[in-house]
């Protein structure tokens, strides 16, 4: 160990040796043989972190032990991030990108050794909902399974995002401790707001794209996690194939910022070409680097974009495009969508999505506008209220279309009082699940009047 250690002193001499020539082999293979002798006495482990910061001479050593060890028992662990190979590695000497020293050396390894990698991006993939419920269980919590499932979400899995993502949450209050010592979910939740290392990190990553690369991520973070290719490309004016190239082999394969998720072809003809955001917390960074203006128009020339391109399949992204109409602007739009988006909802028995949309539409609608729009998304809104058995919102909504009818019954008689007609047997059917019996009866008296009175109009 004595040995091992007086060579570890003298590593600043191997980068110096490294540039003229001096000793290097020699220092080398003292290195090699002291590994050697210490593995004959017990089995050795040697851990290399960061290779992807070694200096020259260091990755040149790690070369000869990879090569001379192979036979003995030495365990040579190293960890390096690919796409810090991947970019390659500024000249000294000439200013210039060159291929990355580490990247050689790895070629040569699996020349010799064959598949010898763990990809850690990859497990995840495959393990990260593990390894978040493993974190979160590593003290007492009641953080249930909509708080785990939106950490993994946000994270990826990714062990320092994730770290950082949760201690952040713990000192700004978003999670707590109750008096038992549990950490549990505080009076509110920001998931967007980024720790400061994990932006530095994000913010180190999209500093190395060039201009080009940078505006096509930050139009693709408007759309949202997942996204295609055509919709960038249109907003960018360019063409298609032409980004879809950059997209796999730098910002993909290169820099590991998105991966591709596949091609699917419309009846239509239009090719859609999907890629999604390998983190969440990136497609949050660069959404929030935008300002309030180029957010609306950004939001504004995908809605139109994928309207258009989805024509002929529009329910299958119809609360996508009730998000971009809103963010842009367009009331109209917003109030066709979030009223298309909650029926589809309601159809598909998720009521409280379909009451979030029904409601956000109402608060677009002005007191006097569309009275008939008013009427029908209230209508709906009252349904829910009915079969989730809430009575108090249900009855506000119950005096609301009453009014709303009566308004209409002046302007269009025979449509309003079909629709006084209408609500009259809602209050009836309110009535009788309340218990007011009376009123049971009243009502029902009531649309039967209606009901003939607008018989007698039509007649």
């Amino acid at each position: 160990m004595k040995k091992l250690e007086q060579l570890i002193q003298r590593t600043p001499e191997i980068a110096e040796s490294a540039s003229s020539g001096l000793e290097q082999d020699h220092i080398f293979e003292q290195y090699t043989n002291v590994m050697r002798s210490l593995a004959e006495q017990r089995p050795l482990i040697l851990v290399l972190d960061d290779l992807h910061w070694a200096d020259l001479a260091s990755i040149g050593l790690l070369f000869r032990l990879g090569r001379r060890l192979n036979k003995d028992r030495v365990l040579i662990i190293g960890t390096y991030r690919p796409d810090e190979v991947t970019l390659g590695r500024v000249s000294l000497r000439t200013g210039e990108t060159e291929r990355h020293p580490l990247d050689k050396v790895l070629a040569e390894f699996k020349r010799y050794h064959g598949e010898i990698w763990i990809d850690l991006g990859q497990s995840a993939k495959t393990d990260g909902q593990a390894f978040v419920d493993a974190l979160l269980d590593s003290e007492p919590n009641e953080l249930g399974l909509d708080f785990r499932q939106a950490l993994y979400h946000h994270t990826a899995g990714n062990p320092l995002f994730t770290i950082e993502l949760l201690r952040d949450m713990q000192e700004r209050g978003d999670i707590v401790k109750d008096p038992w010592g549990q950490w549990v979910q505080g009076s509110s939740l920001n998931w967007q707001k980024l720790p400061a290392r994990i932006e530095g990190v994000v913010q180190e990553r999209i500093a190395r794209l060039d201009a080009d690369l940078h505006e096509a991520l930050t139009i693709a973070s408007v759309e949202g996690e997942t996204f295609t290719a055509e919709s960038v490309a249109q907003v960018q004016q360019i063409e298609a194939r032409q980004l879809i190239r950059r997209f796999s082999r730098d910002l993909d394969q290169r820099h590991r910022l998105i991966t591709g998720q596949g091609v699917r072809r419309l009846d239509s003809g239009q090719r859609l070409s999907f890629y999604q955001f390998n983190h969440n917390l990136l497609q949050s960074y660069l959404y929030h680097e935008l300002d309030e203006v180029q957010r609306v128009i950004l939001h504004e020339d995908i809605a139109y974009i994928l309207e258009e391109m989805y024509a002929d399949v529009l329910p299958e992204i119809i609360v996508q495009l009730a998000r971009h109409f809103v963010e842009a602007g367009i009331q109209s739009k917003s109030i066709f969508y979030l009223r298309q988006a909650g029926e589809q909802a309601m159809a598909q028995y998720a009521y409280n999505d379909a009451l979030t949309y029904f409601s956000r539409a109402l608060d677009l609608l002005t007191a006097e506008q569309d009275m008939a729009e008013r009427y029908e998304i209230l209508r709906l809104r009252e349904q829910i209220f009915a079969l989730q058995g809430d009575r108090n919102p249900q009855h506000a909504d119950l005096d609301l279309l009453v009014n709303i009818a009566k308004k209409l019954d002046e302007s269009q008689p025979i449509e309003g009082t079909a629709r006084r007609a209408e609500i009259a047997l809602r209050q009836a059917a309110f009535a009788e699940v309340t218990g007011e019996f009376q009123q049971v009866v009243d009502a029902a008296v009531e649309a039967i009047e209606l009901a003939s009175g607008a018989q007698n109009t039509v007649t």
